[in-house]
């Protein structure tokens, strides 16, 4: 699998991982205010199998030094695994796949990267299933999928080693999957951002980039004060 980037401005290089089927579409909002400060690589991101989305993520990511990662959806999801996996200095995950109000958090999780591993004849049925409530994407979002005892992901949401922010349109509450995930990563960073719907960046593309560039200027500051 080989992941393709469009690149826009310069600086310390920052990878936006979109949802499934955007196509990068969901960022062009926030892309030139990002692009002011950064390189910015935008990849579209095929749905599909997360652990391998992820080692394709980290092939076209080796000549870069110290780069941020930024993703909503599906992308989300993948820009997680990549903090977890320690290929990235940061992570700003907006409105991701994989949260859903359960009991057992890490199981939905779990059952939702086994949804994307599904063969793709048998997702395309489920991404467009005559019963809107069953179909993937909404599965994707919400999490709403049966946990699996046998799952044998690996993720365990240990992120401390790089820091993560979680965002969420707030516009009529706070959903349920952003509890879950405060539930289930209780040690990173969560935001809510006012007047946000389910794509923040459409909603408020500066307060969106401000959070970004925030939150991977941090980071630097950190590594640097480590690294001294």
């Amino acid at each position: 699998m080989d992941m393709v980037f469009e690149r826009r401005g310069a600086g310390p290089p920052l990878v936006l991982l979109c949802g499934a089927g955007q196509r990068g579409r969901a960022w062009e909002p926030v892309i030139g205010l990002l692009a002011a400060e950064r390189e910015v690589l935008v990849a579209s991101v095929r749905q599909g199998d997360l652990d391998a989305t992820t080692t394709a993520l980290a092939l076209a990511l080796r000549g870069l030094r110290h780069p941020h990662i930024a993703g909503f959806g599906f992308g989300g999801l993948v820009a997680l695994e990549a903090a977890e996996r320690g290929i990235v200095s940061s992570a700003v995950v907006i409105e991701p796949s994989g949260f859903g109000a359960a009991r057992r958090p890490r199981a939905v999780l779990r059952a939702v990267r086994r949804a994307f591993a599904l063969p793709g004849l048998l997702l395309e049925r489920l991404v467009a299933p005559p019963d809107p409530v069953g179909a993937l994407p909404y599965l994707a979002h919400y999490g709403g999928v049966r946990p699996s005892p046998d799952d044998g992901s690996a993720f365990t949401g240990d992120l401390a080693d790089v820091p993560v922010t979680l965002a969420w349109g707030v516009r009529g509450g706070l959903p349920g999957p952003a509890r879950t995930a405060r539930a289930m990563l209780p040690h990173v960073t969560h935001l809510r951002l006012p007047g946000c719907g389910r794509v923040p960046m459409a909603d408020a593309p500066r307060m969106v980039a401000d959070v970004i560039l925030s939150a991977t200027a941090a980071a630097e500051r950190q590594r640097i004060a480590v690294a001294g």
